[in-house]
C-alpha cells in the first residue's frame, strides 16, 4: 500500500486490514524531506511500515525514525519528490512485486505521468461534491492523441458504487485474465472477480464489498 507524505499529514490514515481477517499490507510512504510526525498512526502500531526518503532528508531525522523501529530507505530525488522508478526497485528488492498505490493526487498523476501504473482502478460513487479533490491532477496533455489509454476495460457494481477496472495501453499483460491478489492474505484473490459464468455465481458479493479497497492487483 503506498500514499505519499501528504496523505499522511492531512488525513492520518492506519492503512491497516480491519473489515476482513489477515495480515494488513506492507505500508510504504513516500516522504523526501521526512515531513512524516512521530505520531502518525501509519508508525503507532506493530505492522510493517517502509519510508522511501532521499538526500534531502536530514540524517538525524533519519535515525529517529529507525530508532522508531521504521524501516527506511533513501532513494535519489526524482521531479517532485522520490525517483519514483528507484523507490520501486527497492521494493522489489525487498520481494514485493505488486503495490496498490492509494494517494493522495498529487502521486497518482507521477505514477501515471512516468508510465510507472499497469493497472487502475477508479471507484465511482454516487455522490456530487461540486468541484471536489482532483484524483487526477495535470498530466501535461494538450491533445486527444497524447492522453492516456486504458483497454481491456470491466466494471463491476461494488455495494452502491461502480469499479471500472482496466489496464493502460501498451502494457504487456494480456497474456492471462487480471486476478485479484490480496495484500491481506497474499494469496490469490481471482475468485472475487471471475471472468466466467460459473465463477462469478461463486463468488458472494459481500465479500467483493469488504475486500475492494483492500486488494490489489497481481
Amino acid at each position: 500500500m503506498v500514499v505519499g507524505v501528504g496523505t499522511v499529514l492531512r488525513d492520518d490514515p492506519r492503512l491497516t486490514v480491519r473489515m476482513v481477517p489477515g495480515a494488513s499490507p506492507i505500508r510504504v510512504v513516500l516522504d523526501s524531506t521526512l515531513r512524516i510526525p512521530d505520531g502518525a498512526r501509519v508508525l503507532a502500531d506493530d505492522d510493517a511500515t517502509m519510508i522511501v526518503t532521499t538526500d534531502r532528508s536530514a540524517a538525524e531525522r533519519r535515525d529517529d525514525l529507525r530508532r522508531l523501529g521504521v524501516s527506511l530507505v533513501v532513494v535519489p530525488s526524482g521531479p517532485g519528490g522520490v525517483d519514483l522508478a528507484e523507490a520501486l526497485g527497492v521494493l522489489r528488492e525487498r520481494g514485493i512485486r505488486s503495490a496498490l498505490v492509494e494517494g493522495g493526487g498529487e502521486v497518482i498523476t507521477s505514477f501515471l505521468a512516468h508510465n510507472l501504473a499497469d493497472r487502475l482502478v477508479v471507484a465511482i460513487a454516487p455522490r456530487l461534491l461540486g468541484s471536489g479533490t482532483d484524483a487526477v491532477r495535470d498530466l501535461g496533455v494538450t491533445d486527444v492523441s497524447r492522453s492516456v489509454r486504458i483497454e481491456d476495460r470491466a466494471v463491476h457494481l461494488v455495494g452502491e458504487a461502480a469499479a471500472l477496472l482496466c489496464q493502460r495501453t501498451g502494457r504487456d499483460l494480456r497474456v492471462r485474465q487480471p486476478q485479484w491478489r490480496c495484500p491481506c492474505k497474499r494469496q490469490s484473490r481471482s475468485r472475487l472477480f471471475q471472468f466466467s459464468q460459473r465463477q462469478q455465481s461463486a463468488a458472494p458479493a459481500r465479500r467483493i464489498d469488504r475486500l475492494l479497497d483492500r486488494c490489489a492487483f497481481d
